[in-house]
């Protein structure tokens, strides 16, 4: 047998190659990884905040905000499927693009930080990601989810393989969330319609709920870091 690998077999390997480790990215790889999970955050969040006034006024506005399964069902009767499909999935497929960013940059971090306080979480969290290494692409088909998507990061899944597969699982979620949307468009409507009628109210309701459970969040984190810092000064 040649030590030589053969001119079909590179383009093989290259293809089944892990991605660059943490370590090895560049500054502005980090960068810019960083600012897509900043930016997909606060999009988000703004969306969730403005949710009653979006919903009513700015639909499409809405759903690239966040393509979760509540804004699909509550948008369904009101945009059609040539719209809704194409730009839930494209939302949704960035909004997992930050998320495989954020397992890839802190995840490992983070599932070390779980193990110490929530036991249980990190048995389960570890088995699913055995799991995922086994059966990389049903996962990603099968439960097209944010944990899925972390996990993928986490355990470096090359992205040639990562893209399509959760591209695929992304639009299966899409069209059943709109099935649920047109079963629902009774309720749905019934709602904007009362919103509405309500919209400032209800507006700078969501938006004080929001703003109080960021605040709630941010202490939470500042003292858990907190508390990690005490516990690495005590082991010194």
């Amino acid at each position: 047998m040649s030590d030589t690998a053969t001119p079909q077999a590179a383009p093989v390997a290259l293809a089944e190659a892990d991605p660059p480790s943490v370590e090895s990215l560049s500054t502005a790889q980090r960068r810019a990884i960083q600012a897509l999970i900043v930016g997909t955050f606060v999009v988000s969040t703004a969306g969730t905040a403005m949710l009653p006034y979006l919903l009513v006024e700015q639909p499409v506005t809405l759903l690239l905000s966040s393509a979760d399964m509540r804004n699909i069902v509550l948008l369904a009767p009101r945009l059609g499927p040539e719209v809704l499909i194409p730009l839930a999935v494209l939302r949704r497929v960035i909004a997992m693009l930050s998320t495989y960013g954020f397992g890839l940059l802190y995840g490992r971090a983070v599932l070390e930080a779980a193990a110490k306080r929530f036991a249980l979480a990190h048995r389960l969290l570890a088995w699913f990601e055995t799991v995922f290494v086994k059966y990389t692409v049903l996962s990603l088909l099968l439960w097209p989810s944010y944990i899925c998507n972390t996990v993928a990061g986490v355990t470096k899944t090359p992205l040639r393989r990562f893209v399509p597969w959760m591209a695929l699982g992304q639009l299966g979620f899409v069209l059943f969330s709109l099935v649920l949307g047109s079963a629902a468009t009774r309720w749905t409507e019934a709602l904007t319609t009362w919103l509405r009628a309500h919209v400032i109210e209800m507006t700078a309701l969501t938006v004080a709920l929001v703003a109080a459970q960021q605040l709630v969040s941010h202490v939470r984190r500042r003292r858990g870091v907190a508390q990690a810092q005490r516990a690495h000064d005590a082991e010194k």
